[in-house]
């Protein structure tokens, strides 16, 4: 009897971990499905990623920053509703570097483009490679391979399918 408790439990929790696996490559197929043909051409050398809820009513912070830059990031609050950029902080890119190195400009057409993915972070390099982690702030964890380079960081990720490949 004991044996068949230990057996139902062993069972249960195995299609327990094939559910959820299950459900984690959906969602890559989704984000890999939905971002497979977008150009992210003017985010060449860009990395942003949301960092919390702003202290306004409908706002977000973002970081923003050179892919592997060496400078701090600019801290950028937006309005959800508006869809605008409330303020540009540069506090810690002046500390950091002295001085700027995004346009403010640039900035905001780089948050309004972005918020539109609904991803959580994104960095794109020099060659267009894609780096995305859709739910977390911290690594990537899917990278689109540009047909015209191969990154310098391609064995950290092994081929998922296409140009995409997952973060080993």
């Amino acid at each position: 009897m004991m044996f068949r408790t230990i057996y139902f439990i062993i069972l249960v929790s195995l299609v327990f971990q094939l559910q959820s696996c299950k459900k984690e490559i959906l969602e890559i197929d989704e984000v890999v499905n939905k971002y497979n043909d977008v150009d992210f051409s003017r985010l060449k050398n860009i990395s942003i990623y949301y960092r919390s809820r702003g202290s306004q009513t409908n706002t977000s912070v973002y970081f923003i920053n050179l892919f592997k830059g060496n400078c701090s990031p600019y801290v950028v609050v937006y309005n959800n509703v508006d869809k605008s950029v409330v303020e540009i902080k540069n506090h810690l890119v002046l500390a950091s570097c002295k001085e700027e190195y995004l346009k403010k400009e640039d900035i905001e057409s780089i948050v309004k483009q972005y918020v539109g993915y609904g991803i959580c972070l994104l960095q794109v390099d020099e060659e267009g490679n894609v780096y995305i982690n859709p739910n977390r702030q911290d690594v990537p964890i899917l990278l689109r391979k540009s047909s015209e380079s191969t990154p310098q960081d391609l064995e950290k990720f092994k081929r998922y399918k296409g140009e995409w490949y997952i973060k080993r």
